[in-house]
């Protein structure tokens, strides 16, 4: 595995968005996949999704719960 691997945090505020993150979760899912795909190992980069929920009143928070448990599962 190579140490200087790189990592990008991508921060994501969210208020009300239970409508939008399912096509956003997608865009995000290939963004990562494309990024393994680099033939070098130091072309890969490790996305990290950073979610702030800011109070939402619809389901936001559940959707980016789903997301998340599908992208690590325990």
């Amino acid at each position: 595995m190579n140490e200087n691997k790189r990592t990008v945090t991508i921060l994501i505020p969210c208020y009300n968005e239970e409508e939008s993150l399912p096509m956003l979760f997608a865009r995000l899912t290939t963004l990562s996949e494309n990024a393994q795909l680099a033939p070098d190992d130091d072309d890969r980069i490790d996305y990290r999704f950073l979610f702030v929920d800011d109070g939402s009143k619809d389901s936001t928070r559940d959707e980016i719960r789903e997301f998340a448990s599908n992208r690590h599962p325990t």
